[in-house]
């Protein structure tokens, strides 16, 4: 619960770009380590940016796939696919 919690502070004090998310900080719940109600634009921007970040301290082998699926979201909903990406992604 404790390594929950460092995330949600972690999350809770973020400052994003106008109009990059929304204020990712009203959807915690410190009380049970959660995160809530987020957009679906919200959701994309944790998963591509945010989430390699966050977990940055796992070790390697947690770590490196979670990037991985971070960066495959990031490609996946890219407004300009290229060809080599989608390859990489099959």
């Amino acid at each position: 619960m404790k390594q929950k919690r460092k995330i949600c502070e972690w999350v809770e004090q973020l400052k994003m770009l106008a109009g990059h998310a929304s204020n990712l900080g009203k959807c915690v719940d410190m009380e049970h380590g959660k995160l809530f109600g987020m957009k679906s634009h919200d959701c994309h921007v944790f998963m591509e940016t945010l989430l390699p970040i966050a977990f940055s301290s796992l070790p390697e082998r947690i770590w490196k796939p979670m990037t991985e699926i971070s960066l495959f979201f990031k490609d996946l909903y890219s407004s300009t696919l290229m060809e080599e990406n989608l390859v990489r992604m099959e």
